[in-house]
């Protein structure tokens, strides 16, 4: 399904949907970390499971960027995203969340 919208095209597709959950669910255990000693078994799996949906977010752009016409002009529009990818770099994360979500 594509819908034209200000004249930009915005396309729903199941990767779309995935990315959007996968957001979710890093929000919400990057939220939670806050909350969860350091020392505790269940920090350490959220880190880890933060780091692997981190990967996904990483291949899915690369992938992106292997199929772009414009190399350069999706890198200048995609850097922030790159840079969220770092699962170490929550603060950005939230920054990026709300840039796509507003």
């Amino acid at each position: 399904m594509m819908k034209k919208i200000d004249g930009v095209k915005h396309e729903l597709n199941p990767m779309s949907l995935v990315a959007l959950v996968l957001s979710f669910v890093s929000l919400a255990l990057v939220t939670s970390l806050f909350f969860i000693p350091r020392d505790d078994r269940v920090y350490s799996l959220f880190i880890t499971i933060d780091t692997l949906i981190c990967l996904v977010f990483w291949l899915q752009l690369t992938s992106d960027l292997l199929r772009s016409q414009n190399k350069k002009a999706f890198l200048k529009t995609h850097w922030p995203d790159y840079l969220a990818s770092i699962p170490i770099i929550e603060p950005l994360r939230f920054i990026v969340w709300c840039r796509y979500s507003g």
